[in-house]
């Protein structure tokens, strides 16, 4: 560690007269000299694990291997427990090529497993509106298209929000302004939808039979309406499920696509049936 490491942690201390959180994060940060784990001993449990709050995911578990690898196994053990981290979320400790295909298969499987079986939940909301799909057909040309938006909106947002999680670019107590951004971002995609939308049922669907009174402009309405809900719904999911796994110290890239794969189709369902039964009195 450089004199200049040193001479920053120590005035940080010395203005705050208190912990400070952010300085010794710095310090563990920049200490590349195999020291790390005698910072942490020289912080209360309780700052140790704020501490580590801060930190990338990454540097967490080298630090915690610094600890076991000192025989301070208790100290090791208590802080996989208090931090959630597990045998089956944590990060392999090699790389990609060099970890075992069953390794692999732990870390993913169990959760795999448990998502798919929500996908009942999605086949029941369908089933629910059964009555609407057979008086306005039309409905279900337009399932695979929200349900592909919700999914791609929800990906790039939560593929984002991984990345800077990585690198350290935000923490999780940025979460309220990552929401506020991602809400303003949805916004505009959502109001660019809505246009497409519009055109796209009025424009294609003059060969379609509807019922009653119903006009493809209000077919159009409701459709976009509930596309648009459904681009903001899932551009927060996106967002605020990286955050959230990695409050709880789990690993993000192993957990956020499958569970927001699930969110997204159920909840999407749900909107679009809720939102055009209502708009179109069905």
């Amino acid at each position: 560690m450089t004199g200049l490491d040193i001479t920053f942690f120590e005035q940080q201390k010395s203005e705050n007269n208190a912990f400070n959180v952010s300085a010794t994060v710095y310090q563990l940060t920049h200490n590349d000299n195999g020291s790390r784990s005698s910072i942490l001993l020289s912080l209360s449990y309780e700052q140790v694990l704020e501490v580590c709050h801060q930190m990338p995911l990454q540097l967490v578990h080298e630090l915690l291997d610094e600890l076991k690898a000192s025989g301070l196994t208790y100290k090791y053990n208590s802080l996989c427990s208090d931090l959630g981290l597990t045998t089956a979320s944590r990060t392999p400790n090699s790389n990609y090529l060099q970890t075992g295909v069953m390794e692999h298969v732990k870390s993913r499987l169990g959760w795999i497993v448990s998502l798919s079986l929500l996908g009942i939940l999605s086949g029941m909301i369908i089933a629910s509106y059964e009555d609407a799909l057979s008086a306005l057909v039309i409905l279900a040309i337009y399932m695979p298209v929200m349900a592909d938006t919700g999914g791609n909106v929800g990906a790039q947002a939560s593929t984002l929000l991984i990345r800077s999680l990585a690198t350290g670019e935000i923490t999780t107590r940025d979460w309220a302004k990552v929401l506020w951004k991602e809400f303003r971002v949805s916004l505009i995609m959502a109001a660019a939808l809505i246009s497409i939308i519009m055109i796209r049922v009025i424009g294609f669907g003059s060969d379609v039979n509807l019922p009653g009174d119903i006009t493809l402009f209000q077919v159009g309405i409701a459709v976009s309406s509930a596309m648009a809900i459904q681009v903001i719904s899932s551009s927060f999911f996106g967002a605020i499920l990286p955050v959230f796994v990695r409050s709880l110290q789990l690993d993000p890239a192993v957990i956020v696509t499958p569970v927001l794969t699930s969110l997204v189709d159920m909840t999407g369902m749900l909107i679009y049936f809720y939102i055009t039964t209502l708009i179109l009195n069905l």
